[in-house]
């Protein structure tokens, strides 16, 4: 199984969850390797867009981003959809995704990535969706929702990965690759 680097991959299932993109914007599509059949990804909205997974190594749970419907009472605080992006979590199954859960709940939270032992998410996390908002990089432990702010510049820092040890995370920073060493962050 692949929690990082290339398409997620459910062993059980044999199936492949990839970012797609229509009109509408970016979309999560699961995808069974033996047959090749295609489905979106449910969300509890029909206009739901998620994208960027991150399954566990395990392959029992899924961390995404994205937003809940194309307007903003789907949002249910008047936001505007194009103004915010949200950190979820879901459990895989048999039949598939099952309790899909928003761990964010504010702000531009985009590409995450579930820690090897599946303890925590690393992702990027600004106040608003707005280019002039720069990402910092934050740490959400899902035990008990802590989040914890890693790295912070006038930069975007955006698209973390975590070591196999889980010591490390790398990222980046405009166009630059850096390493940021963890020490008793969860």
């Amino acid at each position: 199984p692949s929690s990082q680097g290339g398409p997620p991959i459910d062993p059980p299932s044999a199936t492949v969850v990839v970012t797609t993109s229509d009109a509408d914007g970016p979309r999560l599509v699961a995808v069974d390797l033996p047959s090749g059949r295609s489905a979106p990804f449910p969300g509890p909205h029909e206009n739901d867009r998620f994208a960027h997974a991150s399954v566990a190594a395990d392959g029992t749970r899924m961390v995404f981003h994205g937003t809940r419907g194309g307007n903003p009472a789907a949002l249910g605080d008047g936001t505007p959809a194009a103004q915010r992006s949200d950190i979820f979590v879901a459990t895989l199954g048999p039949h598939g995704a099952q309790d899909i859960t928003a761990l964010t709940s504010t702000g531009c939270n985009t590409d995450p990535a579930l820690s090897p032992d599946g303890l925590a998410v690393a992702y990027a996390c600004a106040p608003s969706c707005s280019a002039t908002d720069a990402a910092d990089l934050c740490l959400l432990r899902l035990d008990d929702g802590t989040t914890t702010t890693l790295v912070t510049s006038p930069d975007d820092e955006r698209s973390p990965t975590w070591s196999p040890d889980r010591r490390r995370i790398a990222f980046t920073r405009g166009r630059g690759l850096h390493i940021n060493f963890i020490s008793n962050a969860y």
